[in-house]
């Protein structure tokens, strides 16, 4: 009886209720992405559930979206703001601490000390 999957990472530290609700309601059936700023897929949601097999890794909003055509799918990306960036380095950690929000994610990095540790510059290499 499931009629739709939401599949989501937990590292989208400044999703809202607001991002989720839009999604949902702009679904239309078949695939949709919600990609990364480096290609990936932080968000996929299907209807039916089953309707393409997963393709996460590299490059895996297009992927995912390839698939969705070779189905013969409605296939959709969906640019909200939530959904865009992920942390998977430093440097997307530094982005966050440049962010205006209120998220759990900044107040972990005030309160551990590595707010500070990440202002510093990187050691050399050696």
């Amino acid at each position: 009886g499931v009629r739709r999957l939401l599949v989501l990472h937990a590292d989208l530290p400044t999703l809202s209720s607001r991002d989720l609700k839009q999604l949902l309601a702009d679904d239309g059936g078949g695939v949709t992405v919600c990609a990364a700023a480096d290609g990936g897929s932080n968000a996929v949601l299907l209807s039916p559930p089953d309707v393409i097999p997963f393709r996460f890794g590299p490059d895996s909003a297009a992927a995912h979206l390839a698939e969705a055509r070779s189905a013969g799918v409605p296939a959709r990306t969906a640019s909200l703001p939530g959904f865009a960036r992920d942390i998977d380095t430093p440097e997307d950690l530094r982005w966050l601490l440049n962010q205006k929000v209120a998220c759990a994610t900044l107040a972990w990095l005030a309160a551990s000390g590595l707010r500070e540790r990440l202002r510093q510059p990187a050691p050399p290499e050696t």
